[in-house]
């Protein structure tokens, strides 16, 4: 297979993500906020997508999503934290995308079974193809790249998993675990997504692994499908913000 077709798989393959993750959040799927840790608290996660394009060819793609809890604030008189996550993918040609994205959320809304997003004060991002940094309003919300997936509420149909021992960058950890299925029509295709979170109290979001499988359907065809996988690899309490309004 040449570069430039590679690439434009690859493209196709992560544009399909994306919209995955999007469409995920504003369905309600759970995020990877489990829980809120002490403020500074970080954790990355290596991320991994697998794929089919329509024309049935293959590609793998890596890199890393990063959840930080970057500084306290008071909104609207409620204690608030800046949620930060920063997603970077590397393409054939070995240069990383990076999309790095923040939003300040009322703490009682950081727990298993809230919606952080759905109660976002405020929210900036920073896109690969911008120099500098957007603030997320009203009129530019369908732009606030992977916020609204891992930051939604509870997943649809959701239940309870046997526990089960994941290996992480933190070691051996018997985790338990939830799972849900989503069906999503966007007008022009329908979407499935088989959502499945492995949870311990150790990760610091709660969060140790997760998969989402996707399958995209056009006129009663199988288009486009794939895995998303994250696994927790580095904890840390030192995050800095890369984002204005930090404070």
């Amino acid at each position: 297979m040449n570069l430039k077709r590679k690439t434009a798989i690859v493209a196709a393959i992560a544009a399909i993500a994306f919209a995955m993750l999007l469409a995920a959040g504003r369905a309600r799927a759970d995020g990877l906020l489990y829980q809120l840790p002490q403020d500074g608290s970080w954790a990355k996660y290596d991320l991994e997508i697998t794929g089919t394009d329509p024309g049935g060819g293959e590609m793998k793609m890596s890199g890393s999503l990063t959840m930080s809890s970057v500084g306290k604030a008071d909104a609207s008189g409620e204690p608030c934290r800046w949620i930060e996550i920063k997603m970077q993918m590397r393409d054939p040609s070995g240069n990383d995308q990076t999309i790095v994205a923040k939003a300040l959320i009322p703490e009682k809304n950081l727990k298993r079974g809230e919606n952080g997003w759905a109660s976002m004060k405020k929210a900036w991002i920073k896109q690969p193809h911008n120099e500098e940094p957007e603030q997320i309003t009203e009129a530019n919300g369908d732009q606030a790249g992977p916020l609204p997936a891992f930051l939604s509420g509870p997943l649809n149909d959701s239940k309870d998993l046997e526990g089960a021992e994941v290996e992480s960058g933190i070691g051996k950890l018997q985790c338990s675990g939830v799972s849900g299925h989503l069906t999503i029509n966007d007008g022009n295709s329908d979407v499935a997504i088989q959502m499945e979170n492995r949870l311990h109290e150790m990760a610091p979001f709660g969060v140790v692994a997760s998969t989402m499988s996707f399958e995209v359907k056009r006129d009663g065809e199988v288009r486009e499908k794939g895995t998303i996988k994250f696994k927790l690899a580095e904890v840390g309490q030192d995050a800095k913000s890369e984002l204005p309004d930090a404070k």
